[in-house]
């Protein structure tokens, strides 16, 4: 194991990279950055530590990020800004840490894979992003024009769902409060060109659901390439290894992920 600094405004982050044990120690090889879930008011750094171990193994070096909180700063922007300090210099120092430039992957699961797609919205470093049901659409700003019957009453649910996690949005800040759109990838979308996307997400899941169908069908119709695999009846959070006894859905992503990354010469 070895950890990489990263100075942001609250203060220096220091996060563990996991390096394959094979090869020239002058190889470049992929990056896949994780950017780990809880509301953006949770930290746990171990979220994707079995998925990077999986990657690793691959012969691809992961970084799991961290990030300061919400309630640790001013809101979501210190989140935002923090998850792009790390691309930023990752991308800096590739040639130091054994990463090719050009092959560096965001990955996070909600809050993460809002960062992760936040970082693929406003920064052309990531050649690819794979989000676990992440939290892409904040604010209701004309969403009936553009979402079909189906998905306004999974909207509707959401706004049900959304109550449990009112204690979160507490720290989220008045920025949030008052321009929820700024953190929306959704509306960043418009008139935007992502990396390769792959998308994993639960049907049956009220915090993400509507705002990942919203997001895709906005992608695809603005000519980006996005891929949204569902996990019929599954919840937020399905991809977990702890989630279920079964496995399944933490094996099957693996795989999914596996395969988007191998279909575009980054395994």
């Amino acid at each position: 194991m070895t950890a990489i600094n990263v100075q942001s405004e609250l203060g220096m982050l220091t996060m563990e990279m996991l390096k394959p044990d094979d090869g020239s120690v002058s190889d470049l090889r992929p990056c896949i950055i994780f950017y780990f879930g809880g509301g953006f008011v949770k930290r746990n750094l171990k979220h994707f530590k079995r998925q990077a171990e999986y990657f690793r193994n691959l012969g691809v070096i992961c970084i799991l990020a961290d990030y300061h909180l919400a309630n640790e700063g001013d809101g979501l922007a210190v989140c935002f800004a923090d998850a792009q300090a790390v691309l930023n210099e990752v991308a800096e120092k590739a040639e130091q840490l054994g990463i090719d430039r050009h092959k560096i992957v965001v990955c996070g699961g909600s809050a993460g894979g809002t960062l992760a797609c936040w970082c693929s919205l406003n920064s052309s470093i990531p050649c690819a992003q794979v989000l676990f049901n992440p939290v892409l659409f904040f604010g209701e700003q004309n969403i009936k024009k553009i979402s079909p019957k189906e998905i306004m009453v999974q909207i509707n649910e959401e706004a049900a769902g959304l109550n449990k996690v009112e204690t979160y949005m507490q720290a989220w800040g008045e920025e949030f409060k008052l321009y929820p759109q700024h953190f929306s990838a959704y509306h960043k979308l418009d008139n935007a060109v992502i990396p390769p996307t792959l998308i994993l997400q639960g049907s049956n899941d009220p915090i993400a659901y509507s705002g990942v169908i919203l997001f895709h069908q906005k992608a695809l119709e603005s000519g980006n390439d996005c891929h949204l695999v569902l996990y019929q009846g599954e919840e937020h959070g399905f991809f977990n290894y702890d989630k279920n006894d079964n496995k399944f859905c933490y094996e099957d992503t693996l795989k999914q992920m596996e395969a988007f990354l191998r279909e575009r010469n980054l395994i």
